[in-house]
């Protein structure tokens, strides 16, 4: 193969991979250019992909030295969309259906006592 040949051919996938990365730029609906900044560090741009409910129990569990936890009935139904992302995010800590600490949604009635109470969702101690 020639050497200009194998010129053409660089080039061409060179500039085949610049088309790509601008797809992906300025195309993909859910692609943030942010992302690529910084891949590899610990809670990287986490808040572009979880809500901040999800967030905010991993703060309460951190906060308040929680090694179990239980879901409110609201959250705790397996069809919810939360359900899972706080379970997973929250990983060493376990999700408990006996535990006495629950997370509820603000708003959401129940008779238990308040121990944590943030923007978005509320830890409360269930007896």
């Amino acid at each position: 193969m020639t050497l200009l040949k194998k010129n053409k051919i660089l080039i061409f996938f060179f500039i085949f991979g610049l088309l790509q990365i601008y797809y992906l730029y300025n195309k993909r609906s859910s692609f943030n250019f942010e992302v690529l900044k910084n891949p590899f560090k610990k809670e990287s741009h986490i808040n572009i992909f979880l809500e901040k409910t999800v967030i905010e129990t991993k703060q309460i569990i951190q906060s308040n030295n929680l090694k179990k936890f239980n879901l409110s009935q609201k959250l705790g139904d397996k069809d919810s969309f939360l359900y899972q992302r706080i379970i997973e995010y929250n990983y060493p800590v376990r999700m408990d259906s006996k535990e006495k600490y629950t997370f509820f949604l603000l708003g959401e009635k129940n008779s238990c006592e308040d121990v944590f109470i943030g923007q978005f969702i509320e830890l409360k101690k269930c007896y």
